[in-house]
């Protein structure tokens, strides 16, 4: 089966009913939902994944009396690569899972076999039904863990703040695998929907704003700071700082001022393109 049929969508006609998932021309099947499904189906996509197991997704419409809670409970968030999360004030953060990395023994065992494989045969078949096992464990654990973090976020909190990252320019660098790994765009995203549904707020500064450099209670900003520094002392003051829970304070700190201003969300250079026209990038070259 090729990649394109391996989904196909159906708009319309398909009924739930208990364990099983109408779909016409084809009849029951027997189903395993994640939730109920309170309200009508409108349409519905059926998708098969690499390792030949069926998934289907439905689509319903159902109105939401989201109801703005005042921000009274209110963290900022810090996200990195040494602890996942940082949180202000006394929360303990949350630890990289390092899926992936954890997954890369396994993951050069199978796909040694598979390579030694002869194209085509029911072998190397076998082979890559492996290779796919591995990754679409690597990828529920991922989902598992942003599912439950992003949750008991909103459920703790009226208020998160969180920095907007160019995941795209990061996943570029010589982290980019330890960025990947890490899904700091689905975090957001799940954070996002989420705190809609639940009547929370979700305040994104820039990604501009120097929150691992500045020390907010005597404004200096070490402009060296590299990222090998965890830590480093205030030219102004005097204090010893943990870089992360210092940015997650100065995110805080930004992301409540953000929402005092009546703006939850920022645009960079307010929505005009930062890229430099092709004439001047070769004057700087």
């Amino acid at each position: 089966m090729t990649a394109v049929g391996r989904a196909f969508r159906i708009p319309q006609r398909v009924k739930i009913d208990g364990e099983r998932v109408y779909c016409p021309k084809v009849g029951w099947i027997r189903l395993r939902l994640s939730q109920p499904v309170t309200v009508p189906t409108k349409s519905a996509t059926f998708k098969r994944d690499a390792c030949g197991d069926w998934f289907v997704t439905l689509i319903a419409e159902r109105g939401v009396d989201v109801q703005i809670a005042l921000p009274v409970n209110a963290v900022g968030v810090d996200l990195g690569l040494k602890t996942f999360a940082t949180f202000s004030g006394d929360v303990p953060g949350i630890p990289v899972p390092q899926f992936f990395r954890k997954a890369e023994r396994a993951l050069r065992k199978v796909q040694r076999v598979f390579s030694r494989r002869k194209k085509g045969s029911t072998r190397r078949a076998k082979a890559k039904l492996r290779v796919s096992r591995v990754h679409r464990k690597t990828a529920r654990q991922r989902s598992d863990f942003l599912h439950k973090t992003t949750t008991a976020l909103v459920a703790q909190h009226d208020l998160i703040c969180i920095e907007d990252l160019s995941v795209k320019g990061l996943a570029k660098t010589k982290l980019g695998k330890s960025i990947l790994d890490a899904a700091f765009g689905e975090f957001r995203r799940q954070l996002e929907y989420k705190a809609t549904w639940s009547g929370k707020i979700v305040s994104v500064i820039g990604r501009f704003f120097p929150s691992s450099k500045l020390h907010r209670p005597c404004g200096t900003i070490k402009a060296n700071l590299t990222l090998a520094d965890r830590e480093w002392t205030c030219e102004g003051c005097g204090a010893h700082i943990d870089r992360d829970k210092n940015a997650a304070e100065n995110i805080l700190a930004e992301g409540l001022n953000l929402v005092a201003a009546g703006q939850t969300d920022t645009q960079n250079a307010h929505g005009a393109s930062v890229r430099l026209a092709k004439r001047e990038q070769l004057v700087m070259k």
